[in-house]
């Protein structure tokens, strides 16, 4: 019998190459490498593809230092999927300081790939975006391969999302989180990386990206997106990722004259825990070290109600699997004397538990 799912947080981490389009259509990148006999652009790509997952991994390992015992062996960000000229990484994250850890090594990794992108002089670049979502509710997953056309009773279990945890590009994930991290993608740049609230909101809570260490998170507009809070206008947050100086003092000079400063962490924690309320958007709570509880009182409502109809379906299913246990033994179909109907079936049940 399938295991009910823990509550999950997922985080999810993209990086795009930017200028790419223009890099393919140059006549020099179009000729044929000598050696592979495909473009020169692809071995740009190429070596993105691989490099970049790579090296968040190891800025990842090198910034946690020694894993505690409990911490999962799939705790780093790994590749999720590439989409065109993107690359998606994905993990699930038990801790603040985990989701610390992901977001450091993954900042740095964009802030090092610029600069080595910068030194070819290639006119390429890299932006990047982040977005936390929540797990099996109201966020879902669901396999890109299927072992076969029957679908089992219960098709999310404990199991299955421990597979998705060690092999997520093996799955897709849907939902509202999902399709707002990808929405906020179009604000990002070479420059800013984009966030969406509630990682924002988990990073200034826990004092995880404070303003004096350099990674405040920047507050531009508001805008409506697609299919994004019922055409409510959505805050666009960004975290810098630019390391050239003189493009920093630039940047300093323009928030002056535009009037702006950098946020003090309460107004900003203020201002986002208002906004998530007004919407409906949900807090994700997280225990402060790998290891911590996720104690019932801090489980959102959406895992609460999908607790409640997981434990519903797998009594019905339980009851099920007797009766025709009963029945089978009985070796005529019948039991205590009643024929048990071909199309006995789950909502049969169900009505007999109404009736209970």
């Amino acid at each position: 019998m399938q295991t009910k799912p823990a509550y999950r947080v997922r985080l999810f981490l993209a990086v795009d190459l930017v200028g790419s389009t223009a890099f393919k259509a140059v006549e020099e990148n179009q000729s044929l490498d000598e050696i592979k006999a495909r473009p020169k652009w692809v071995s740009v790509f190429d070596e993105f593809y691989s490099l970049f997952p790579l090296n968040v991994k190891r800025e990842y390992e090198s910034n946690l230092g020694p894993l505690p015992r409990n911490h999962p062996k799939s705790g780093f960000p790994k590749l999720w999927k590439t989409i065109g000229d993107e690359v998606i990484l994905c993990c699930r994250v038990v801790s603040r300081s985990h989701v610390s850890a992901c977001v450091e090594a993954f900042l740095k990794c964009l802030e090092e790939y610029s600069k080595k992108l910068r030194d070819e002089d290639n006119k390429l670049d890299v932006k990047g975006n982040m977005w936390l979502a929540t797990f099996p509710a109201p966020n879902t997953s669901i396999p890109l391969i299927r072992d076969s056309d029957k679908e089992p009773d219960i098709t999310i279990s404990e199991e299955i999302e421990v597979k998705i945890d060690e092999n997520p590009h093996l799955f897709d994930f849907l939902g509202k989180a999902i399709d707002t991290g990808f929405r906020l993608a179009k604000h990002s740049s070479a420059s800013q990386c984009t966030l969406t609230t509630q990682l924002a909101y988990l990073l200034v809570c826990e004092n995880l990206a404070p303003p004096e260490k350099g990674r405040d998170i920047h507050f531009s507009n508001t805008e409506i997106f697609k299919g994004v809070n019922d055409g409510t206008p959505y805050p666009c947050l960004s975290i810098s990722t630019e390391t050239r100086s003189a493009q920093v003092e630039l940047l300093k000079l323009e928030h002056t004259v535009s009037g702006k400063s950098l946020y003090t962490q309460s107004n900003m924690k203020d201002y986002l825990e208002k906004f998530m309320e007004i919407t409906k958007i949900e807090n994700i709570w997280l225990p402060e070290k790998t290891g911590g509880e996720i104690i019932d009182e801090n489980k959102p409502n959406s895992y609460r109600a999908f607790e409640e109809v997981f434990e519903s379906e797998i009594a019905l299913i339980e009851r099920q699997d007797k009766q025709m246990k009963l029945a089978e033994e009985d070796g005529d179909g019948t039991q205590n004397g009643n024929e048990i109907p071909e199309d006995y079936s789950v909502e049969l049940i169900r009505e007999q538990n109404d009736d209970d």
